[in-house]
């Protein structure tokens, strides 16, 4: 407990109070234990006239961090002088407002009250800490049974048969290379038209065409490729199927040349 420098009429004034103080008012039931007890409106309640009159008054600041939740309650007097006395208790984890509020109030409810030496609920002896241990360990048998009876096992299970699994191994067709959806040969040199240019995230520049073998998707990954085709819209191309899909290899315009990638693109 901590103390201003002196406490003499600080002293005097709560030997006065104490006089006509009275045990706060059961105003509270506990649903578990059936038992009585005074909330924290209560105990102010028990004191406040009191207190007004010698001229003191309470103080209850509270403070808190990720582990503990902490009450100081201080009890002072006009004259300057004051005791105060902390409870700490360990702060929930994901603790929620509500249980924050609860602690809050069960704290500051049993420092007031050991300070002012009044008591806020029916004296059970500690039944609340070892009660719900009691409640866990207790068996009581059927009446039908006798107190050395011991229950007939349960019948086991016969597992079940085990069903056959017939394997089949399944027929392996040879694969077949998928037609070209245009009419170009594998490797093409010719004069075509832009058509469209379609970009696509994370995949190459797909170029519709349309050439000597009618309409065609070429594909490309060249930046001067997609530049020649949005600003020029035609040229002399020359393509090779490469996975199944025609990829620009050159690009030739009139005073423009640009080479071959050195990689080949696939759609």
């Amino acid at each position: 407990m901590k103390t201003s420098e002196t406490i003499g009429s600080l002293i005097t004034a709560l030997a006065a109070a104490q006089k006509s103080i009275t045990n706060p008012q059961f105003d509270k039931v506990n649903p578990h234990f059936k038992s009585r007890y005074a909330t924290l409106a209560a105990h102010l309640d028990a004191i406040r006239l009191p207190f007004a009159a010698e001229g003191l008054f309470i103080m209850q600041p509270i403070s808190s961090d990720r582990d503990t939740i902490t009450v100081t309650t201080r009890i002072a007097h006009k004259s300057g002088e004051w005791i105060e006395e902390s409870a700490t208790e360990p702060r929930p984890e994901r603790c929620t407002i509500q249980q924050f509020g609860s602690i809050c109030s069960y704290l500051r409810r049993y420092t007031l009250a050991s300070m002012v030496s009044i008591t806020g609920e029916d004296d059970l002896d500690g039944e609340e800490v070892v009660a719900p241990t009691r409640q866990h360990a207790r068996y009581e048998p059927h009446p039908s049974q006798s107190a050395t009876a011991k229950p007939a096992p349960a019948p086991a299970k016969a597992a079940p048969a085990p069903r056959p699994i017939e394997t089949v191994e399944a027929v392996k067709e040879p694969a077949r290379p998928s037609a070209p959806a245009d009419k170009y040969p594998d490797n093409w040199e010719g004069k075509a038209v832009v058509l469209r240019v379609a970009e696509r995230k994370g995949k190459p520049v797909a170029i519709q065409i349309d050439g000597e073998h009618g309409t065609a998707w070429i594909t490309t990954d060249v930046p001067e490729f997609v530049t020649l085709a949005k600003d020029a819209g035609e040229g002399t191309l020359e393509l090779s199927r490469v996975n199944g899909t025609l990829t620009i290899m050159r690009w030739r315009q009139p005073n423009v040349n640009v080479p071959a990638p050195t990689t080949e693109l696939p759609f």
